[in-house]
């Protein structure tokens, strides 16, 4: 029997809550986003279909992250809004959001312990929105 050593991680909550003013690819536009930390792992967002192109979603998603994504310089949360489409989705947009962790132990919640605190501060990119075709 043979045992299997799991390296320690920690839990990183991401919440999507909503996009505004994106490219009107459609006139009835129902949107969702897709957020990852590795492409192999991704996670969707229910379809908004209120909205058009000023989507609301609130959608939580959790990621196990390791000391490495912790402690990176280059470690990124990336999200991607698509637009269904009946023969394939459109990206509409995405945006890199990079993580680190924050300079002081001040900045978590003081209700919590510190030794039981691990806060990213994440500061989003710049948007890279998609323009429909004629729209120059």
């Amino acid at each position: 029997m043979s045992h299997v050593i799991l390296s320690p991680f920690q839990l990183l909550e991401l919440n999507v809550i909503s996009a505004q003013d994106l490219a009107k690819v459609s006139r009835k536009m129902k949107t969702y986003a897709v957020a990852w930390i590795h492409p192999d792992r991704k996670l969707s967002t229910r379809i908004d279909s209120e909205g058009r192109n000023n989507p609301t979603w609130n959608d939580k998603f959790v990621f196990r992250v390791d000391d490495r994504f912790l402690h990176g310089d280059t470690s990124a949360v990336m999200i991607e809004i698509y637009a269904l489409h009946w023969f394939r989705d459109i990206h509409v947009g995405h945006r890199p959001s990079n993580c680190r962790e924050p300079d002081s132990p001040a900045s978590s919640p003081p209700s919590q312990p510190v030794s039981d605190r691990h806060a990213l501060r994440c500061s989003p990119g710049p948007p890279t929105v998609r323009t429909p075709p004629g729209d120059s």
